[in-house]
């Protein structure tokens, strides 16, 4: 008993001291006998403000304002202006900073908190009228919509030529009227071309495209669509671009000539012209081009008529007409298949000095009858004589040509396009190489030592490469590119003549990037053509171009006058 009672007394005790106070917790024990002090940690508060009364509760920021937007162009960093009272985005620029401002990034800075759609450190295209950004309040219960507002400062005059070739037939609703004449050269002016390349005589007619002819008429339609005869397309060209300083060459289509609509040409045609066709070697035997045509019809080079026919146009014209230059197009045969007839067959066997016995199959043989055709050489001896004799009848030409033209009046130029692609313009009797160039006998199986000197680029004054490819970089045959037939044409024309490029906006090419490689790496820019150009309102293309390249050449700057 005495046992018990002293158990209960000490158990009550002990409940007595629990429920009073927490004893203070003692030292660890570690399993090596020492004790080990517990490393206590503060708890973190959620909300600082429950630890320290002095600091308030944040509250969601009610502000949206765009404070500052910075455009990172290739050409620098461009600062717009915040006009917050009428929520405007204020850039003024370059013309050669369009391509940059057309796909740019910028930084920025907004209100506290605030947010920006679209995003600008993503590219945007600043010269977009309708380009705005939405800022949201971070509390997400206001908005601001900035609208941007973008200038460029006047592009300046180009310093090299920079030509507009026009084709009447695409173009011709812009030349049907005086009136219609004065605004569409106003229209080039105004965008920094200083010089017009105009066809007096379509591809197709036999007609032209200027008054005052002693030999061929006035054309009556083109492609279907009544010319108007109330005035002289070509004069009212000049009167307009000597009017605005602007130079004019025509385009004449030498070697194409279509049964003519109006009766003059007509007269002319039958007096002259009409056995003075190519003809074609196909696969069934030698034909008349006019049985089997191609989208033109061809003059023989070979035959005599055509001859006097081609000399007396340019007479007359160079005669006549206030003209800046003249330039040859067409000047060449149709395809490799041309000419077969018997006038190219006794001009050929008289330069080589001897008879072909097998005609025409020791020159060449076809398989098959398509426009340019496909082919076997024959001897091969005789087809690079071939190839060469066909390419100094072309270059006669030019020579003959330059000839009147300076004969008459010295300070016009002689000009002449043809296509890039020179290993192939064997093709077509045209070698527009310096004549000491030596690059065609050792680079092709057509071509012997003799065709080398067939060259006539020492004839003209300006030559138009037609670089009408769809890329501009890349310096390989295979990237078929402006780069690529730049370099090859520098190779083969050396200093003979000027070397402007051309190249054709309808083949998706870059307009801004073609000029301002053109402009950089030529004597002067040729866009093919005016009509393509004016329905597709692609000016602005051209002026960023070439004031990019001014600007990289140390010809403009970016100092405000």
């Amino acid at each position: 008993m005495k046992f018990k009672c002293l158990f209960l007394i000490a158990l009550c005790v002990g409940l007595v001291s629990c429920k009073g106070s927490v004893p203070e917790p003692g030292p660890s024990i570690d399993p090596s006998g020492e004790s080990a002090d517990p490393v206590s940690e503060d708890p973190v508060s959620e909300d600082p403000a429950s630890e320290d009364p002095s600091v308030e509760p944040h509250v969601p920021g009610t502000e949206c304002l765009l404070k500052s937007l910075v455009i990172h162009t290739a050409s620098g960093d461009l600062e717009a202006e915040i006009d917050q009272e009428n929520k405007l985005i204020v850039v003024n620029y370059f013309f050669d900073q369009n391509l940059s401002m057309s796909a740019a990034k910028a930084s920025y800075e907004l209100s506290d908190g605030a947010k920006i759609r679209p995003d600008p450190m993503e590219s945007q295209n600043y010269t977009r009228s309708t380009l705005q950004f939405r800022v949201t309040s971070e509390d997400g219960r206001n908005t601001a919509k900035y609208t941007v507002k973008a200038s460029v400062y006047p592009a300046p005059e180009p310093r090299k030529p920079m030509v507009m070739w026009i084709d009447v037939v695409n173009a011709y609703k812009y030349l049907n009227t005086q009136k219609n004449v004065e605004d569409i050269v106003q229209k080039m002016s105004e965008n920094g071309f200083n010089k017009v390349v105009v066809e007096i005589k379509t591809p197709k007619s036999g007609d032209v495209l200027y008054r005052r002819s002693d030999n061929l008429g006035y054309a009556q339609t083109i492609d279907n669509v009544t010319i108007s005869q109330d005035f002289d397309l070509l004069q009212a060209m000049i009167d307009a671009c000597h009017a605005r300083d602007m130079k004019l060459s025509v385009s004449y289509c030498i070697f194409t000539f279509h049964e003519p609509t109006s009766s003059k040409s007509r007269e002319y045609y039958e007096k002259y012209l009409k056995d003075a066709y190519c003809q074609q070697l196909l696969t069934t035997g030698i034909e008349d081009i006019r049985v089997h045509p191609n989208d033109y019809l061809f003059l023989n080079p070979a035959h005599p008529n055509v001859h006097d026919y081609v000399t007396a146009q340019v007479r007359e014209i160079v005669t006549n007409y206030d003209i800046d230059g003249f330039a040859l197009d067409y000047c060449r045969y149709p395809n490799i298949r041309s000419d077969f007839s018997d006038y190219s067959r006794a001009a050929f066997e008289e330069y080589i000095g001897a008879k072909v016995e097998n005609w025409p199959s020791d020159v060449m043989t076809v398989y098959s009858d398509d426009n340019f055709g496909t082919y076997n050489k024959g001897k091969l001896d005789l087809f690079q004589k071939w190839m060469a004799w066909r390419a100094s009848l072309i270059q006669s030409y030019v020579k003959d040509i330059r000839e009147v033209v300076k004969s008459i009046k010295p300070e016009v130029d002689l000009e002449l396009w043809a296509a890039a692609w020179y290993q192939f313009r064997n093709e077509v009797g045209q070698n527009w190489a310096s004549s000491t160039s030596k690059w065609a006998s050792t680079h092709y199986s057509w071509a012997g030592a003799d065709y080398d000197v067939t060259g006539f680029a020492d004839y003209l004054d300006i030559f138009h490469l037609g670089n009408y490819v769809k890329t501009v970089y890349g310096n390989s045959e295979s990237s078929w590119s402006m780069e690529y037939f730049t370099n090859l044409a520098k190779n083969l024309i050396g200093d003979a003549c000027s070397l402007y490029d051309s190249f054709g906006i309808y083949t998706g090419i870059s307009i801004e990037e073609a000029v301002y490689y053109s402009y950089m790496n030529y004597d002067g820019v040729m866009i093919f053509e005016l009509g393509a150009m004016a329905s597709n309102n692609r000016w602005d293309r051209v002026k960023c171009g070439y004031t990019r390249a001014m600007y990289e050449l140390g010809e403009y700057s970016h100092e405000i006058q």
